[in-house]
């Protein structure tokens, strides 16, 4: 066993240094590539590529592919890491803050460049990037932008009987607006929440989130 971690340390050390080979920016590419796990989609290359940012990602990936990095993916018609230790180089390279920053980057690029958000996968995975790098979220306006990232994601998720996913959304969203935020729809994340909770049958969960409602309804009437 010791062995066989010893072969495994090389062959990431070798990975690494292969990859500090060559062009900043190609490196770059492998690292965006790499957020998004072992491989991205030409819809995703193609949005993020409109951000100038960006612009060189596809250029640097197909430069990638012809290096051996990278291989075609089928099914989404665009690249994936030509082995699995590659792109856990690949990401392995980067300090922890910087891998923060580039998932929040990313983020906001597929957000203020990707449309139709709601009527495609895009929408989860710019959130699920946001959510990410939330290390690096600082003002209100950040935070409230990411609250209704999420609650738009755990609702599309839920309508999608997705129910595991609309529950990380909610508990997500929960957690920003638990942070001294404030949400109009409040109460909408916390039904989402009980109804994802219900349906992966953690009863306590979701009632947790009922009760909830029933108190803000209550503080509301208090109110007026």
């Amino acid at each position: 066993k010791i062995e066989l971690e010893q072969i495994s340390e090389n062959i990431s050390e070798l990975l690494t240094r292969k990859i500090s080979s060559i062009p900043e920016e190609r490196q770059r590419a492998l690292h965006i590539v790499s957020c998004f796990g072992t491989s991205i989609g030409s819809d995703v290359v193609h949005a993020m590529s409109e951000v100038a940012e960006y612009s060189s990602l596809g250029r640097e990936l197909e430069y990638a592919y012809s290096d051996g990095f990278m291989e075609r993916d089928s099914p989404s018609g665009g690249y994936k890491f030509a082995h699995d230790k590659l792109r856990e180089a690949a990401y392995g390279q980067m300090k922890e803050e910087d891998r923060n920053m580039l998932h929040y980057d990313i983020g906001v690029a597929l957000l203020n460049r990707a449309e139709g958000l709601e009527s495609d996968n895009m929408l989860f995975l710019c959130v699920d990037q946001l959510n990410r790098g939330q290390a690096m979220i600082s003002t209100p306006e950040e935070v409230l932008e990411a609250v209704k990232m999420n609650h738009g994601a755990a609702s599309q998720a839920l309508a999608a009987c997705d129910f595991t996913a609309a529950l990380k959304y909610a508990k997500t969203a929960l957690k920003l607006v638990g942070e001294g935020n404030q949400f109009a729809d409040f109460k909408k994340i916390l039904f989402v929440m009980a109804n994802a909770a219900y349906s992966c049958g953690l009863y306590e969960e979701a009632s947790t989130a009922i009760d909830a409602i029933l108190q803000e309804e209550a503080s509301l009437d208090e109110k007026f």
